[in-house]
């Protein structure tokens, strides 16, 4: 895994203050972004991976977004709990501050609940802005 870039974790932290404290620790290489408690976010070089559910998903690809892939010894690993972070978004900081509450509210509902819910639906439409 490629360790997080310095200065542009500085900078999506910067991005992300109006959240109010973000606890960071190791991940995989890279750091992992937690809000209250619980990893919305990580960064990997110079990628920002958020969370995202069943309802997000189909936004982040129309913008471009991947899911995170990782290799192993039998083939490249999908995980489709996290997407990288468009560079549009991410050069935006009001738009990152809406992908990131979605990621939030995605992580703080788990990996399959959001469809049962039903209260994501106002943060994918601020997602497709």
């Amino acid at each position: 895994m490629t360790a997080a870039d310095p200065r542009f974790l500085a900078e999506v932290l910067d991005d992300l203050a109006p959240l109010g404290p973000i606890q960071l620790r190791p991940y995989f290489g890279g750091v992992a972004l937690a809000h209250d408690g619980g990893q919305f976010a990580f960064v990997m070089g110079t990628t920002l991976y958020v969370a995202a559910t069943d309802d997000t998903r189909p936004t982040m690809r129309s913008h471009g977004g991947r899911p995170f892939q990782y290799p192993t010894r039998t083939g490249t690993r999908t995980v489709e709990a996290f997407y990288d972070t468009p560079t549009e978004i991410v050069a935006d900081p009001d738009r990152l501050l809406e992908w990131t509450r979605a990621a939030i509210a995605a992580r703080r509902m788990g990996p399959h609940r959001s469809r049962r819910l039903g209260g994501l639906n106002a943060t994918v439409n601020c997602l497709g802005r």
